[in-house]
């Protein structure tokens, strides 16, 4: 009886050792659980719970080059997107859609990626906020990466409903 719960203990022992040595870097490390937050829960957690500020959740991974913003985008994440704009300045929220990856492309180019998968509306939300908009008027090149990506990976009618509505 005692040498079965001391392989009960042992096994328990084994278990939390292979369980824990893998969890516990991801959990303490901030910047992955930054930058795996991609819900409004996730999100609220990190400013309520852990005190983060607004520049700790815009951060550049230094790797990538890619913001919270990339995922978001690219997974259409319109809920999460929405909730960041409303916490974050404009201006750091307008300047991380913006900010190039290593890989030449910015989130709204990765919500543009989504559109044959999405419903769209992750680029109809960042396209009708007017600090995007004023953006695009003063800066060629965002306006042409957006004309770009629209005549590229959108149909007629989409462009039309975006054009019309959102630029």
């Amino acid at each position: 009886d005692k040498a079965h719960n001391l392989y009960s203990v042992q096994r328990q022992k084994e278990y939390f050792d292979q369980s824990v040595s893998q969890m516990l870097p991801i959990l303490l490390d901030e910047r992955k659980q930054l930058f795996l937050a991609s819900d409004v829960k996730a999100l609220s957690k990190l400013l309520v719970v852990q005190h983060k500020t607004n520049e700790f959740l815009m951060q550049i991974d230094a790797k990538s080059g890619n913001s919270i913003l990339t995922n978001m985008c690219a997974f259409d994440q319109v809920h999460a997107i929405r909730f960041l704009s409303a916490v974050i300045p404009a201006s750091l929220f307008v300047d991380r859609l913006f900010t190039i990856n290593g890989i030449n492309q910015n989130p709204l180019d990765r919500a543009f990626n989504n559109l044959a998968l999405s419903s769209a509306q992750t680029v109809k939300y960042l396209l009708s906020m007017v600090s995007v908009k004023q953006r695009c008027v003063h800066s060629v090149q965002s306006k042409y990466r957006i004309f770009w990506n629209l005549f590229q990976k959108c149909d007629v009618t989409t462009i039309e409903q975006i054009t019309r509505n959102d630029l």
